[in-house]
Order: C-alpha cells, then structure tokens, then sequence
C-alpha cells in the first residue's frame, strides 16, 4: 500500500504474509481490536514494513509474532490504555528507527510497548530501537515486558513517567540515549511478583 489514505479503517497482515506500508495517512480508528495496523504471524511468522507512514487518532499498532521494519513515521493521538507501537513477541532483526511518538495523554498509554505473545512464552528478541523521539505520554517511552531484548540507542524520550521501563528478566542496552522530564529515567521491577 503506497500514497493513500485510510479513515476509520484498518490494514491486517496475517499468516505468512509481507505487509509493506509507505507514505500512506492512516487515521481516526479507535477501536482495540483489531488495531488499525495488526499482524498475526500465526501460524506463520509475518513481515511488518511501515515507512514514511502517519498514524493518528487511533488506540494502537499492534504487531503479533513479525519481523518489523518501522522507520521514518510520525505516530500521535493514541487511544485510552493504547500504546503507540506494541510489539508482541517481535522477531530478532526488528527495528523501529527515526519515528516520533507522540501525545500519549490517556490512561495506561506507552510509546513502545515489547513483550510476549499471549502468555505463550513466545518473547520479544533482538529488537533495535534507533534515533526515534518519544514524548508526551502518561506512562512509559519503551516499555519491556517479559524477558524482553531489546536496544534503544540514540534516542530522546522526555515528559513521561518513565523513560525506559524493565521488567521481569529483560535485558536492555541502552546508548546514547536522553531521557528528561521522567518520574523515572529507567524503572527497572520485577511486575509478576511486586512484593519481591
């Protein structure tokens, strides 16, 4: 899909496929499920490429066991407890590089959100997120769920509650990177067990 214009509609890559979306308007879709852009890798892994691409109004993008290639995008105006970008079970050689996430206001709203797959132990791995601007939001700028590896180098995340959040075994690189206007620079928890 290239140079077009999507209004209260969504674009879904299932089952093997290779999705490519480029300089393309994508916008005023609020529902949850599906997403305005959702992948299924199930029962084949999908490939995600989002390029050049403006998503708004919306609640999230939603990315299930896939290869994503998410870069140059401008993405605001998420929905309540809707993240930006979440990424379930991301595929190692995944990468989300020069996009700004935006105005994240409502409740429980992440920039990035990279964890698992449904709680089938299926992770988030070898994720890279380079040279991208997140802000604005009212929880985190990158959130790591479950045994999430990921890098985020060369980036700027400020007025969040927590620049990078890393949770319950998951093991972030992080270079290069400002985080300001945070409650937290990095959170690090343990979440399946609060009390530990």
């Amino acid at each position: 899909l290239r140079h077009i214009e999507t209004i209260a509609g969504r674009v879904e890559v299932v089952d093997g496929a290779t999705g490519t979306l480029e300089d393309s308007y994508f916008h005023d879709y609020l529902a949850s499920d599906p997403a305005i852009i959702h992948t299924l890798g199930n029962p084949h892994r999908v490939t995600l490429n989002l390029r050049r691409c403006y998503v708004a109004r919306y609640h999230e993008v939603l990315s299930q066991l896939a290869t994503n290639h998410i870069e140059g995008c401008l993405l605001e105006y998420q929905d309540y407890s809707g993240d930006g970008i979440d990424l379930d079970a991301g595929q190692r050689g995944s990468y989300i590089r020069r996009c700004t996430l935006r105005r994240g206001k409502i409740f429980n709203t992440d920039a990035l959100d990279l964890g698992e797959y449904g709680g089938t132990g299926e992770l988030t791995r070898g994720v890279l997120v380079e040279s991208c601007l997140l802000h604005d939001f009212i929880d985190k700028g990158v959130s790591m769920g479950v045994s999430v590896d990921a890098t985020v180098t060369n980036c700027l995340i400020y007025n969040v509650d927590a620049g990078v959040a890393v949770k319950d075994n998951s093991v972030a690189d992080i270079y290069n990177t400002t985080i300001a206007a945070a409650t937290y620079g990095y959170h690090c928890y343990n979440k399946a067990n609060s009390a530990a």
